[in-house]
């Protein structure tokens, strides 16, 4: 397990959280590369581009507990609730101090930011690159000279971040921007960044977070699944660290697949009808296909394919 790049578990991330809402499954991808680009324009340093990555990313994981799916979501409803929403899952599983502020500011006007450093211009260019994937449609950028008008606005955002759309928005063929180009461009640049243990943890600890969120019945069940399944583990004297760790991991993601099931069968409280039993028992199968999608994952993938299966097959 130390060879999981940041970008590949970022991007089984993304994927799962499209479940959620179907119609932005893209959209925070799409807001991670154009908050790259602007970065980069801005000389942002590699570490800091990396924090960059992960806030914007996860910069929508506070929407999640607020039932906020695809039929009634709305990228300015609720913005100041859901902002401190992600920033508490992101300070609850000990992320990086930089993301979590980014995460938490992310829809903070450049002028009503009282500390102005690297850190809220990392929030504030997830907040530009927000209201920039906004006006994509059909994998184009149309901006019309009210948008840009927006778009440009110094109460909003900060001067050289307005600088750097300028220069993006004369240099960039829209015509020929799709997710595939996204993928492979931040793919690339971030090849080389490896997880720590403990970064990897961490990221799937948080996630493990989301998960639950998305119902009242099962706050903090994944990690304490995540605990008991390595205790066990451990008491066969078969394991060594490695099998550990994937256990870990594959406690606190083992119902990532949940997110796929519309909150009102999660919630039900009544039975289940035949159709609903059918989709929450699919969870496991879902949640598998997306960790298999993430290279060396592939062991953790197949115990979480497995993990409503007794002995006998049933």
């Amino acid at each position: 397990m130390h060879t999981v790049k940041i970008f590949d578990l970022l991007l089984g991330f993304t994927k799962a959280l499209g479940f959620v809402r179907p119609i932005t499954a893209s959209h925070n991808l799409r807001v991670a590369y154009f908050a790259h680009v602007l970065a980069s324009d801005c000389n942002f340093s590699k570490s800091e581009r990396v924090n960059l990555l992960v806030a914007s990313i996860l910069h929508d994981v506070g929407a999640i507990p607020l039932k906020i799916e695809t039929q009634n979501f709305i990228f300015d409803r609720d913005k100041k609730n859901y902002c401190r929403a992600g920033w508490v899952f992101c300070k609850s599983a000990r992320l990086n101090d930089s993301i979590c502020r980014m995460v938490l500011l992310r829809h903070t006007p450049w002028k009503d930011i009282k500390i102005k450093n690297n850190i809220s211009l990392g929030a504030n260019c997830i907040y530009l690159s927000d209201a920039l994937e906004n006006l994509s449609k059909t994998n184009k950028v149309f901006i019309s000279e009210k948008n840009l008008h927006t778009l440009l606005d110094p109460n909003k955002y900060a001067p050289q971040l307005i600088l750097s759309l300028k220069n993006f928005l004369n240099s960039f063929v829209f015509s020929e921007f799709n997710n595939q180009l996204i993928k492979d461009c931040l793919k690339d640049y971030y090849k080389k960044t490896i997880l720590t243990e403990k970064q990897l943890i961490t990221l799937c600890d948080m996630f493990s977070q989301v998960i639950d969120s998305k119902s009242q019945f099962t706050a903090t069940h994944s990690h304490g699944v995540s605990q008991v399944s390595v205790e066990i583990l451990k008491l066969t004297g078969l394991a060594d660290k490695n099998d550990l760790i994937k256990m870990r991991i594959a406690g606190l993601l083992h119902d990532i697949g949940k997110l796929a099931v519309p909150s009102k069968i999660l919630e039900k409280s009544t039975l289940l009808t035949d159709s609903e039993r059918v989709e929450i028992e699919r969870h496991p199968e879902v949640g598998a296909d997306l960790l298999a999608d993430i290279p060396q994952f592939s062991c953790i993938s197949d115990w979480v394919r497995s993990h409503h299966e007794r002995l006998d097959g049933n």
